[in-house]
């Protein structure tokens, strides 16, 4: 079901009151205004006829904290309609997120300096003033995917009046990440298997994956996994590409933070993290002491 309306556009109610109390695929805990994913200045229900078809730039990562990096694959994007950062409870490598609150927090202040700050006319990327913020349950991409079509081509339909409005999506994502997405280990019996999951996620849900070069990647290495026969086709197809973030982003992580906020070196934090509220809220809770 999508989310019902009116969308929780408050950015002061307390997150845990957004969150969901039990497992659920899909929760929206904020949206920069209501009628997201529709543009601030869309139509009216009663005027809009035409079908549309919206480009929503999914950003989806543990924030653990968010980063500058987070900022650059958001701003990546520079053909979607909208945004979504997204937050999965429940990760087949690191386990559950017992406590994500404070995490959803943190994503929410991004989710404002990315509509107040960067979503401007001058930053060529207006649709980062359309931007929301949801908590997922879902183990694989192809299931993120699959979930987050059902649950928004349902919302845009709501939000225009028409049927045949529905969404696309794109994944910004990490090296690391693209590599999973293509681990066979994560596709095994009785699911289906590593092509039938990519052929759901990049054609019939018809996503697609823009992934960030890693510095200490090698061109060989690179190279080889893009010319690997499952990843291939993909390319070939243009459903993934690669591109590089800006210098100052590249050797940034959320790894670095956690060390430098353990050190106390609150100027590199504040240099690697551009939220002035996120680093306010790393410091209020004490985090990665």
């Amino acid at each position: 079901m999508a989310p019902r309306l009116p969308l929780p556009t408050s950015p002061t109610l307390p997150v845990a009151s957004l969150l969901p109390r039990e497992h659920t695929p899909f929760t929206l805990v904020y949206a920069s205004h209501a009628r997201w994913p529709l543009p601030p200045d869309a139509p009216t229900p009663t005027a809009h006829r035409q079908p549309r078809r919206l480009r929503v730039c999914v950003l989806e990562s543990s924030w653990n904290p968010p980063t500058l990096s987070h900022v650059s694959l958001a701003q990546h994007c520079v053909d979607a309609d909208a945004h979504l950062l997204a937050l999965t409870l429940g990760n087949p490598d690191k386990g559950r997120i017992d406590q994500p609150a404070v995490r959803v927090e943190m994503i929410r202040q991004v989710a404002l300096d990315l509509a107040t700050r960067l979503g401007g006319a001058a930053s060529g990327n207006a649709a980062l003033r359309n931007v929301a913020v949801a908590v997922t349950e879902a183990p694989t991409f192809t299931e993120k995917s699959k979930i987050l079509r059902g649950e928004l081509d349902a919302l845009v339909k709501a939000q225009s009046g028409c049927e045949d409005d529905e969404v696309r999506l794109t994944f910004p994502v990490g090296w690391d990440t693209l590599i999973r997405i293509f681990a066979p280990k994560y596709y095994q019996p009785p699911g289906p298997d590593l092509s039938s999951s990519m052929t759901s996620l990049l054609e019939t849900s018809d996503s697609s994956l823009v992934c960030a070069r890693r510095g200490d990647v090698s061109k060989e290495d690179e190279a080889d996994f893009l010319a690997s026969d499952e990843v291939k086709k993909w390319v070939d197809k243009g459903k993934v590409a690669l591109f590089d973030l800006p210098e100052e982003a590249r050797q940034v992580s959320s790894t670095r933070v956690r060390q430098a906020v353990k050190e106390e070196r609150w100027d590199d934090v504040k240099r690697d993290v551009p939220f002035d509220a996120v680093v306010n809220i790393i410091q209020r809770e004490g985090l990665y002491r």
